[in-house]
């Protein structure tokens, strides 16, 4: 019998923080790299409506926001996991200053930013552990 995950904030950022130094190549092992291609699929589809600033939700290792950075354009990535945001700043760090997303620690369901603050605003992953997922989509349609 399947067990419940346990969706508490708390416990999704521990074990986040636990598994982070790994979790790009455990995402790679355990989705057999398609998650390379819903990225691609993601950024294409995003950057139909030129946007020229993103949020990035349950950014974990900063993959997505910095493929938007690498483009131009000008991407905050929020994650619930320190250590996620650690690996994610350490990214970033390999591109140019001027382009490299902020990364902020940050839940879906209270997000820090004002009304209308991104013209877009994804989550790869992220969805699956939200706590609260009704606030979380509240938030995300009252920054955008």
């Amino acid at each position: 019998m399947a067990k419940n995950l346990n969706k508490d904030r708390n416990a999704i950022a521990s074990m986040f923080n636990g598994i982070a130094k790994n979790y790009d190549k455990l995402n790679l092992l355990l989705s057999f790299g398609i998650d390379t291609l819903w990225r691609r699929k993601l950024i294409r589809f995003v950057l139909k409506s030129n946007p020229s600033n993103v949020l990035d939700i349950a950014c974990g290792t900063g993959d997505l926001a910095l493929i938007f950075a690498k483009k131009g354009i000008s991407v905050t990535g929020a994650d619930i996991s320190q250590n996620m945001l650690e690996v994610a700043k350490h990214k970033a760090d390999k591109i140019s200053k001027s382009n490299a997303p902020e990364f902020i620690l940050a839940s879906a369901d209270n997000l820090p930013f004002s009304d209308n603050s991104f013209d877009s605003v994804t989550f790869s992953f992220g969805i699956r552990n939200f706590e609260n997922r009704e606030n979380a989509l509240n938030e995300i349609h009252r920054v955008l």
